[in-house]
């Protein structure tokens, strides 16, 4: 996608030059040496001065990061802790970071992970990791998924989406725009699939919540017939609030069928045992290179979910139109391979979904505890 971005020669030679400097220095050698460096150049600035003089007055023993994958203003932290040898803990956010979204410096003292995979791709891409002080704990951000006081009332929740207590929907969960432009072309050929198929269907569309692109302005004016609701989430800061948590929740609890592009949601699906349909063809009729909707199925961290058999992974819209009137004439298809996906994949043994997601931000809390005594000795 870089390389068909630069078009003027100064900008092809300098994508060639980044490019041959990457290829070289694309080693644990090498990135160990470059972490160093800008580690020290980091100390000298300014940058981290604040906290400097903070973590010197505080003396806090552990520093505890929510995500791995952080902000400028998190560098900043980070680094003064580092400069003071002050410990610090970081959550693996999600399943695909370490491998799909860039590298972490410089890297934490603890981690914890989803699950023994994610804590391989760790160690085998930062080898400099303490496997010791790698922590499988699940992760908190499904647990209210299976709290009751997330529960709301299938008639209750219908009127707050603007249906009727009989209607029936189908839920499409948008990715972000720059990953997959022109998905408000493929929701349109889907809701006219679904026309096709039973004109009483309701599409319903959540949005990537933290895509600002405003792609689907258009579509909410001219398709009234798609639901489209608006995500409750606090813009400046990215974060979602209360109130979304319960409306997600509820969303995918009511939903037919689930469809998206390789997409987390997928394992939400799972987890409430509804039926998942990947999106796995380039829209018709769209030249949209360099950009490829197949090529997320072979992505390292989705490549088995793909495989699994728990989620259809359809390769043109008649295969959409099939696998949609598969789950709609009988639900239960494929249910086994969703419930032994998500066992397998979070590593769950003899406890159920609401016990395991339960026990996640416990197990955290733990070691954070433990880590803060071994430092205390």
């Amino acid at each position: 996608m870089r390389d068909v971005e630069a078009k003027t020669f100064n900008k092809k030679f300098k994508r060639k030059f980044k490019k041959i400097l990457a290829s070289v220095l694309s080693n644990n050698f090498s990135l160990s040496k470059l972490d160093s460096l800008y580690k020290k150049i980091f100390f000298k600035s300014k940058n981290i001065e604040e906290f400097d003089k903070l973590f010197k007055k505080i003396k806090p023993e552990l520093i505890f990061f929510t995500s791995h994958s952080h902000s400028v203003i998190a560098e900043k932290v980070l680094m003064a802790a580092k400069k003071n040898n002050i410990k610090t803990a970081t959550f693996l956010f999600s399943w695909d970071n370490l491998t799909s979204q860039g590298r972490m410096f410089p890297q934490y003292d603890y981690y914890f992970a989803w699950n023994s995979k994610i804590k391989k791709d760790l160690i085998r891409i930062y080898p400099d990791s303490k496997p010791e002080n790698v922590f499988i704990t699940g992760t908190p951000q499904f647990m209210f998924h299976f709290d009751d006081k997330f529960y709301v009332p299938r008639d209750k929740f219908l009127k707050e989406l603007g249906l009727s207590e009989g209607d029936k929907y189908i839920l499409y969960s948008a990715g972000m725009s720059h990953h997959v432009p022109h998905e408000p072309y493929v929701i349109e050929r889907i809701s006219e699939i679904l026309k096709n198929i039973d004109p009483n269907l309701k599409l319903v569309v959540r949005i990537y919540a933290k895509d600002k692109s405003g792609i689907y302005d258009d579509l909410k004016i001219r398709r009234k017939d798609i639901n489209i609701p608006e995500v409750k989430w606090e813009k400046n800061y990215a974060t979602p609030l209360i109130e979304d948590s319960y409306f997600y929740s509820n969303l995918l609890r009511y939903c037919e069928i689930g469809i998206n592009i390789a997409s987390t949601v997928s394992l939400e699906l799972c987890m409430f045992n509804k039926p998942a349909i990947n999106i796995g063809y380039n829209p018709p009729g769209i030249n949209v290179y360099p950009y490829d909707y197949t090529r997320y199925y072979e992505f390292d961290h989705y490549k088995p979910i793909a495989q699994s058999g728990a989620v259809d992974v359809v390769k043109d819209e008649e295969e959409l139109k099939y696998s949609i009137k598969k789950y709609l004439s009988n639900p239960e298809v494929d249910s086994d391979k969703r419930v032994k996906l998500i066992n397998d994949f979070f590593e769950i043994n003899n406890v159920s979904f609401e016990a395991y997601f339960k026990s996640s931000n416990d197990y955290i809390i733990s070691y954070l505890g433990k880590i803060i005594k071994e430092s205390n000795h």
